[in-house]
C-alpha cells in the first residue's frame, strides 16, 4: 500500500500593522529570542474590555518562518487578532527575559520539545516539559515568575510536569514562507 503526501504550503498572509500607540508599548516589551524570532510575552487588552494574558505579539515574517503553519491553521494554536487589540503591556506570568533567553539558547531537548527546571529564591525547584514556545509556564502555588532565580537547561526530565497553559499568538505584518 502506498500514501501521495501533498507537501504544505501555508501561504502568504497579511496581518495589521502595529498603531503607533501599540508599537509604543510593545516597545516597552524585552522580547525573549530564538533565531530569528523575537517573542514579546505579553498581556493583551480587547476592545470589548477583556484581559488576555500570556499572548505573544510576533511579526508574521519570522513567526511563520519558525513555525511553518499559521495559528488559525494548527488546532493546537489559539489567536487573538491585533484588530481587537487596544493594549499591550508585558505578561506578569512571562518567565524573566534572561532565563528565557538562556532556555532558547540551549535549544530542544528532544525533537519539537523542551525540558528544563526552574529554581525558585526559597530553593524549591519545578520541571517542565513542553513545546519550543517556553516563556510562560504555570508556577507551583505561592511562587510567581519573580522568584525564579536560575534556570537549568535540558533537566529533570524524569520529573517534569507537562505544561500544558493555554498561550496565544498575536501576529502583525506581512508574512510568507520563504521560498514562497
Amino acid at each position: 500500500m502506498s500514501r501521495t503526501f501533498t507537501n504544505f504550503k501555508p501561504g502568504e498572509r497579511h496581518y495589521p500593522a502595529l498603531t503607533a500607540q501599540l508599537k509604543t508599548q510593545l516597545d516597552q516589551v524585552v522580547p525573549s529570542v530564538d533565531g530569528d524570532l523575537r517573542y514579546f510575552p505579553c498581556c493583551v487588552r480587547t476592545k470589548d474590555g477583556r484581559e488576555i494574558d500570556r499572548v505573544y505579539v510576533v511579526g508574521a515574517q519570522p513567526y511563520i518562518a519558525t513555525w511553518g503553519v499559521w495559528p488559525d491553521q494548527d488546532p493546537h494554536k489559539f489567536e487573538v487578532r491585533l484588530d481587537d487589540v487596544t493594549e499591550i503591556r508585558e505578561s506578569p506570568a512571562r518567565l524573566p527575559p534572561r532565563f528565557a533567553n538562556e532556555l532558547y539558547r540551549a535549544g530542544e531537548f528532544g525533537m519539537g520539545y523542551t525540558v528544563f527546571t526552574v529554581t525558585f529564591r526559597d530553593g524549591t525547584d519545578a520541571s517542565y516539559v513542553g513545546g519550543n514556545a517556553i516563556d510562560f509556564i504555570s508556577v507551583p502555588r505561592g511562587q510567581t515568575p519573580r522568584d525564579i532565580v536560575a534556570v537549568t537547561p535540558h533537566a529533570g526530565q524524569e520529573r517534569a510536569v507537562s505544561d500544558h497553559a493555554p498561550y496565544y499568538w498575536c501576529i502583525h505584518g506581512d508574512g510568507r514562507q520563504h521560498g514562497a
